[in-house]
């Protein structure tokens, strides 16, 4: 179970908040539970330290959301290495609805990082930033 909650994770462990919190502060403290957040939205995931090797590590990778700070330097690097790319495109990427994927493009394209090839549902962008 990739970011869990402490309520989530009782109740697939079948035990009570109180019980499965006491064992995610001891699996911290021993460093095969990594925190993220705080408060109400405090999840938990496994440490890279769970994952040894390189097979396993990319598990760890996909199991920690890609920050959305970083959505725009993915966009600019697909749209680098890809003679166009298109909404549905950025959907496939980042994981996100069509209209975080528009929105995301469209800020780009006011940065002038993209250029719109053309208008509409099926628009495309190309990369015209300095490489």
């Amino acid at each position: 179970m990739p970011r869990t909650k402490v309520g989530e994770l009782a109740a697939a462990a079948n035990l009570s908040e109180i019980a499965t919190k006491a064992i995610l502060d001891s699996s911290i403290e021993s460093g095969i539970v990594d925190i993220y957040g705080s408060g109400r939205n405090r999840t938990y995931i496994l440490s890279p330290k769970v994952y040894s090797t390189k097979s396993k590590n990319i598990g760890y990778v996909r199991q920690v959301d890609i920050d959305e700070t970083r959505y725009p330097e993915l966009i600019i690097n697909m749209a680098k290495s890809n003679e166009f790319i298109s909404r549905a495109d950025v959907i496939q990427l980042l994981h996100v609805d069509e209209n975080k994927a528009y929105r995301l493009l469209k800020a780009l394209v006011e940065q002038k990082l993209l250029e719109p090839i053309n208008k509409g549902r099926y628009a495309k962008y190309r990369y015209c930033g300095n490489a």
